[in-house]
């Protein structure tokens, strides 16, 4: 089967088989590349890019009196665009303690049990670090109360599903600091500080 097309002046083509004349169109066609084809647009992206990096640097500034007086104003924006980071566990003041969360549940039976989140034997790392982290806001953040509830009734819904009835749930931060290196255990006791209590968590 005979190709069409047009010829080098841009005239279409026959073809002896079809009869059918072809016209390619070969003037220039401009791609729409949205903001990076106008001046306008192009200093909007330099400007853009400017401020987050300047944002991004001013996060990761050492403790100062410039860094408070411009973090107020650069804070919202790493917030709102994803890109706020808290290296603190690291340095310069590294925590000197292990916490974790215990739910102490007390049924309407007299019964007690402690519960928390369990390790995953498969993909412990992904699935611990990321409820790690929710049980530290239960105690370090201001706005942790408003998370008890919920909580609670996780931890309890497979007692709510056997039809155990839960009088209240206890959140407690168990603690125990860590020693410094040397002799001697790598860590002191636990000890409980009770957090606060939710009634009839599971209902």
């Amino acid at each position: 089967m005979a190709s069409t097309g047009t010829d080098v002046s841009g005239r279409p083509e026959s073809t002896e088989e079809t009869g059918v004349d072809v016209v390619r169109d070969t003037s220039r066609v401009e791609t729409n590349l949205g903001l990076a084809t106008t001046r306008r647009g192009r200093l909007a992206v330099s400007a853009f890019l400017i401020v987050l990096l300047g944002t991004v640097l001013v996060a990761n500034m050492p403790k100062s009196v410039v860094k408070a007086s411009i973090a107020p104003w650069t804070q919202p924006v790493l917030v709102g665009l994803g890109f706020e980071q808290n290296w603190g566990v690291f340095s310069p003041d590294p925590r000197m303690d292990t916490s974790e969360v215990i739910a102490r549940v007390r049924y309407v039976d007299g019964g007690t049990m402690d519960r928390t989140i369990e390790a995953d034997p498969w993909i412990g790392e992904y699935r611990d670090y990321r409820w790690r982290k929710y049980e530290e806001q239960l105690w370090a953040s201001r706005d942790g109360t408003r998370a008890f509830l919920p909580y609670a009734r996780w931890l309890t819904s497979d007692d709510t599903a056997a039809g155990r009835h839960v009088r209240e749930v206890e959140i407690i931060r168990r603690t125990r600091p860590s020693l410094p290196p040397g002799p001697g255990p790598d860590y002191g006791p636990w000890q409980d500080l009770v957090l606060g209590k939710v009634t009839g968590a599971a209902r």
